[in-house]
């Protein structure tokens, strides 16, 4: 039922690896197939890298199999590249969405669909917990250099519209 009424405002589907061992295989199997019909990605924990810790490699390989069984997209990638990706993503997300937040957008009576994303985007992220916010930032070795190029960007459009602006003016 949610993914019938939100698919549009959904990319991503968390859940802990303790969730989805909770959870019957059955009920996992139903629960990715839903995701993958609304196009919405499912991430399950580190649960990988606990069975890595706990069981070596022949029971990684068992698990990831297991996985694959089920219809879990495994996507194997370095803790570096990861943290890249996610700088990239989740840091900029969360990012605009707090800054947003403090320039102080509000909803009008003219939104457009971008408005909207931008106010969902808003709602979404500032009410996940600062210390989750904080986190993202900062733990990642990535994030801050990669909000400083969104800076300049930024800086960048702004200034070629103030370059168009003084032509207009002569």
């Amino acid at each position: 039922d949610y993914l019938d009424a939100y698919s549009d405002m959904v990319d991503i589907f968390k859940l802990s690896g303790k969730q989805a061992a909770q959870m019957s295989e059955k009920s996992l199997i139903d629960f990715i197939s839903t995701c993958k019909k609304f196009n919405v990605m499912v991430a399950i924990g580190n649960p990988v890298m606990d069975v890595a810790l706990t069981g070596g490699q022949k029971v990684v390989n068992e698990y990831v199999e297991k996985c694959v069984s089920i219809g879990i997209d495994i996507i194997e990638m370095s803790p570096d590249e990861h943290d890249r990706l996610a700088a990239r993503s989740q840091g900029i997300t969360h990012f605009l969405g707090r800054m947003l937040k403090q320039f102080g957008i509000k909803k009008t009576q003219i939104d457009t669909q971008g408005f909207k994303d931008l106010l969902d985007l808003v709602e979404q992220t500032c009410n996940d917990t600062w210390d989750l916010y904080t986190d993202l930032q900062l733990y990642n070795p990535y994030t801050l250099d990669t909000i400083s190029e969104l800076r300049k960007s930024t800086e960048s459009l702004d200034k070629q519209l103030r370059e168009i602006k003084n032509v207009e003016k002569r």
